[in-house]
């Protein structure tokens, strides 16, 4: 299974972008149980109406509509996928430091990435993220009922003095409402206006088929599927659904630019579980070569290229190896742009 795992991580990483379950002769393969400690992420799966109070703890202004947010889940249950006007948020439970993690990305090119625990008999959930100079930021989830919950975001500055920046109030929307008014359940972001740095991912933009091969050892199995990718946050990154046929689980990628350190960087997110560390690229204008290393567990790591052949066919060339120097995994993929019917 790990290798499988893998697989889903390898070629989620083809565009960099979130991935759906693969189909086999068109039919789903089974879904896996979802954890214990990922079923209470259940409250806070739906379509929300949102408001936010700005300000102090103890001077907040009037609730105001800012829109909706919608959170389902990904990755065959392992994360809860949150969308909203101005971010987009992946949140699992990861065994192996026990603890809840969750990946904030926002319109501005902020990335926040927290950890934390359910408290208070399992009615709150608690997330904190460390950030520059000492400083740290919370995000406190309170469960009220089955219909509302709010968030309060907090943080705590190099000096150990707290302050909070709001609370969002979370309200279920009604399904049949929705469809009785004709209102979009989905939220609303910004047009896309890309960087010139992230201009480069312009020609990763659509429908593509993908065909190639995946060794591990001396065992060489081919691969096929399709991928779709698009803008997210007013272009700030760039995300795609991958379809794996015969593969259960998905993989879920996200890459964007870095402004502060003037850098390209990607997250990956695979239905195991697993969740790499910042994944750093560097783009090569003169062969249309994007190279990215990225540590994708504690063990493995891995170092790709991505080559432009012309506007509508890529190669991608991947190597994952282990602490030990020993290669685990190696991926040859071709990937061609799929023509509008």
């Amino acid at each position: 299974m790990r290798r499988i795992t893998l697989l889903n991580c390898l070629l989620g990483l083809l565009t960099l972008g979130p991935a759906t379950r693969g189909l086999a002769d068109g039919v789903a393969p089974p879904q896996r149980p979802i954890l214990p400690q990922c079923r209470v992420l259940e409250g806070l799966v739906g379509t929300w109406d949102t408001q936010l109070s700005s300000g102090s703890a103890e001077v907040l202004g009037k609730p105001r509509p800012i829109g909706r947010t919608t959170r389902q889940w990904v990755a065959d249950h392992k994360f809860v996928h949150e969308r909203g006007n101005e971010h987009e948020a992946y949140i699992t439970f990861y065994p192996p430091q026990n603890m809840y993690r969750a990946w904030y990305f926002h319109s501005n090119g902020h990335v926040w990435t927290m950890a934390g625990q359910w408290t208070g008999n399992m009615t709150m959930l608690s997330l904190s993220a460390e950030m520059d100079q000492n400083q740290s930021m919370q995000r406190h989830f309170q469960v009220l009922d089955d219909k509302s919950h709010e968030c309060t975001v907090a943080w705590t500055d190099e000096d150990g003095r707290n302050g909070t920046y709001g609370i969002f109030n979370y309200t279920r929307c009604d399904p049949a409402s929705v469809a009785n008014t004709g209102k979009a359940s989905a939220s609303i972001q910004p047009k896309p206006t890309p960087s010139a740095e992230m201009q480069i991912f312009a020609d990763d933009i659509g429908k593509w088929t993908v065909e190639g091969s995946v060794t591990n050892g001396e065992t060489t199995t081919k691969v096929n599927g399709s991928s779709v990718v698009q803008w997210i946050l007013g272009g700030r990154f760039v995300q795609t659904t991958t379809k794996l046929q015969g593969r259960e689980g998905e993989g879920i990628g996200i890459a964007g630019y870095d402004t502060a350190t003037k850098t390209y960087r990607c997250w990956f997110f695979d239905a195991g579980g697993i969740y790499s560390e910042p994944g750093l690229g560097v783009w090569d204008e003169k062969t249309r070569t994007m190279a990215w290393k990225q540590q994708m567990t504690s063990d493995i790591a891995m170092v790709s290229k991505k080559q432009w052949i012309n506007h509508d066919i890529a190669k991608s060339h991947a190597v994952f190896t282990r602490q030990n120097g020993a290669i685990e995994t190696t991926r040859d993929v071709t990937i061609t742009r799929q023509k509008d019917k």
